[in-house]
């Protein structure tokens, strides 16, 4: 595994045109934070990985993205837990719908497609001719697909091969060159090859569930789409749009379904003024709200969620004055790994009957199934700190 003692890196220009972004564009600094999902075995190695976080809208293209990168290597220090049973109902649900598009022998590639979830989906769906391309160190194939363990699209240098379908679920928010990923993919393709892309829906999370799913908001998104930003960068790519369609995944996504395109055969796209002036105030209202509750909480509060989406909302009440004493996270692959940017290790859930007095819950989307797996800890008048619902009992939390 190498060592980096650099993580991250400024690129202070619009990511679909190169034009350079100004500071009357800023709609959010939220200052240091820790690079959520990057575990480390030493406090020290931990230390060195914090970003800056500052969101900025493109006033060239519309893009809402943030001005700094993480290097790729970066991801070499990601950790993910098992699929969740949501995670892998949505997982089936995309390989019947890529059946329906797809003969069985058609040759498919998935970007960033860590231990390869979908591709045992599409597998069971009857599909042989499968590839993975990613850099986790966990990333082998156990017969049912190849795999390339190495980032895009470098890995695939020097291969002529190409594929019928490029599959990227959640990874071009990742990128610091969302075009040139695009670009790059198009030229793996078959004549009638297609791209399908998922990526967080970023109109749809700040304006559904209280924008509880603007926790995507963090140090691993560099980019961040609406409909129409994701059919400019396809179009900037030199890709058509087939097709732009929501699903239910990590809250609210997009999923666009791209194929080459002549240049002289691509409409100009507008911006979706409208939206966006509601999608960054709301932006600015979430933060805001979870910055005043960092306010409420008191110190030695236990913090429960270490996982990537938890860290900005975590960030946030502590820019209002909390002071997490402890992490503590359900997943096993954590347990005794140090978070970026913390020296103490995340631990297990507590185990001492009554010994949880105030405890913080990070996963906004699991707070019931939380409580219930602790409710032995819990004491008899514990007080549960939910981001955007408040100060409740363990009570309520179980009846909501």
């Amino acid at each position: 595994m190498p060592t980096h003692t650099t993580f991250v890196r400024h690129n202070p220009k619009d990511r679909v045109n190169s034009a350079p972004l100004n500071a009357d564009e800023l709609l959010l600094d939220l200052g240091e934070q820790t690079i959520p999902g990057l575990f480390f075995d030493t406090p020290e190695e931990a230390l060195q990985a914090k970003s800056r976080l500052r969101l900025y809208r493109s006033k060239h293209s519309g893009l809402v993205q943030l001005d700094t990168d993480l290097i790729p290597e970066s991801y070499y220090y990601y950790k993910l837990g098992a699929p969740n049973q949501q995670h892998r109902d949505h997982l089936e649900a995309t390989a019947v719908h890529i059946a329906s598009l797809l003969p069985k022998e058609a040759r498919i590639l998935e970007i960033g497609g860590a231990s390869g979830n979908l591709m045992r989906a599409l597998h069971n769906q009857g599909f042989r001719n499968l590839t993975v391309i990613d850099p986790s160190a966990d990333n082998a194939s156990d017969l049912l697909f190849a795999s390339i363990p190495a980032c895009f699209p470098e890995g695939l240098k020097g291969s002529s091969e190409t594929f019928d379908l490029i599959i990227a679920q959640h990874f071009l928010e990742h990128s610091e060159d969302p075009v040139s990923v695009l670009a790059a993919a198009s030229r793996f393709l078959s004549p009638s090859g297609k791209i399908w892309m998922e990526v967080p829906d970023l109109e749809a999370s700040a304006i559904a569930d209280k924008g509880e799913w603007l926790s995507m908001v963090y140090a691993l998104h560099t980019s961040y789409f609406d409909s129409s930003t994701l059919v400019k960068v396809g179009h900037a790519a030199g890709l058509a749009t087939l097709s732009c369609f929501p699903v239910e995944h990590y809250g609210k996504s997009l999923v666009a379904l791209y194929q080459r395109a002549d240049s002289g055969t691509l409409a100009p796209q507008e911006s979706n003024k409208e939206g966006a002036s509601a999608v960054d105030a709301a932006i600015k209202h979430y933060f805001a709200e979870l910055e005043a509750f960092g306010r409420l909480i008191p110190p030695g509060t236990l913090a429960w969620g270490a996982a990537e989406r938890c860290q900005a909302i975590l960030g946030s009440c502590e820019r209002g004055g909390f002071r997490t004493a402890e992490i503590c996270d359900s997943n096993p692959a954590l347990w005794g790994k140090f978070l970026s940017g913390m020296t103490r290790p995340v631990t297990p859930p507590p185990q001492e009957e009554g010994s949880i007095k105030h405890l913080l819950i990070l996963s906004l989307q699991n707070v019931s199934a939380i409580v219930k797996s602790c409710q032995r800890q819990l004491a008899a008048d514990a007080r549960i700190y939910v981001p955007l619902r408040g100060v409740l009992s363990p009570a309520q939390c179980l009846c909501n």
